[in-house]
């Protein structure tokens, strides 16, 4: 067993990729503890999980990724293209059982969950 106590506004996609991959290949139950507010990237972790206990009054806050771009148009629009396009499959996959196919792509489209305790274990199964 593998507990990971969180506490998280969020970070860089590039540095939760690792430890998702991990979560994925272990052998090990991974058990997620929201300890106290736990956002964006962070919640990925928590789909990721094959347990998650949230403590009470903590909110939870899922949304379409954030980043940015620099460089030339021609690599920006590039860089954007693949973005979101890799991170519409990250999300589908990670949300696919908590978040009904139109709530997935309201998210997309640039809604953002807010969650209470209460709220995510009536979704959480």
């Amino acid at each position: 067993t593998l507990e990971i106590k969180l506490s998280t506004n969020g970070g860089a996609l590039h540095s939760i990729l690792p430890l998702l991959a991990a979560m994925k290949n272990t052998q090990a139950q991974v058990f997620v503890h929201a300890v106290s507010d736990v956002a964006s990237a962070g919640t990925m972790i928590m789909m990721a999980a094959d347990d998650v206990l949230v403590n009470e009054y903590c909110t939870i806050m899922m949304h379409q990724i954030s980043f940015g771009a620099m460089g030339t148009g021609s690599s920006i629009e590039s860089h954007v293209t693949h973005t979101m396009k890799s991170s519409k499959t990250l999300l589908q996959d990670l949300y696919k059982d908590f978040f009904t196919d139109d709530e997935i792509e309201q998210m997309l489209s640039g809604r953002d969950f807010w969650l209470g305790k209460e709220d995510f274990d009536e979704r959480y199964d």
